[in-house]
């Protein structure tokens, strides 16, 4: 987070949606996360010069990812009362799998620059849930089909016939 210790923290943005999507890449059905949020147009004027991304995930507390999003707008096409609206769709590129079914994903929004990270006033949060493969559409997803096929084999074996690894007995 690019925290500094002087100055002003830029007012927070506010999240107007979240949701999971499937999109396609190489061939795979792959689980994207999408927000997106306002601010004020006068207040990003005067104000903001960019907005952090943080991810995490419900299934490991450790582990988080950020994006920085730098985001400019001529002043002569900003009108002080409306509000800018901004989206943001999470792909991960070469990284196969890197949503996950069943998960909860929770998102902070902060207004850059931040200057306390220690003031819960300074950021919005929200939560998207990717349900697991029972959900029709999700069960299309690549990840919900290895774990089908994952599951098969490990599952699959036949007593009846002789392990190949295994020499034979000289009974």
């Amino acid at each position: 987070m690019p925290w500094v210790t002087n100055g002003n923290t830029a007012p927070r943005a506010t999240f107007l949606s979240s949701n999971w999507f499937l999109y396609e890449e190489n061939g795979l059905i792959e689980i994207g996360l999408n927000v997106t949020w306002y601010q004020n147009a006068e207040v990003f004027d005067q104000h903001i010069e960019g907005y952090v991304l943080e991810l995490t995930s419900s299934m490991a507390s450790a582990w988080s990812s950020k994006w920085i999003v730098h985001a400019t707008v001529p002043s002569e096409s900003i009108r002080k009362y409306e509000n800018m609206v901004f989206n943001y769709h999470g792909f991960y590129h070469n990284s196969s799998n890197f949503f996950r079914n069943g998960r909860t994903y929770f998102i902070q929004l902060f207004s850059m620059p931040v200057y306390n990270q220690d003031n819960a006033a300074i950021y919005d949060s929200c939560e998207i849930d990717v349900p697991d493969c029972i959900n029709r559409e999700m069960a299309e997803s690549s990840v919900c089909i290895d774990n089908e096929v994952d599951d098969y084999d490990e599952s699959y074996f036949d007593l009846d016939e002789p392990d190949p690894t295994t020499p034979p007995s000289d009974k």
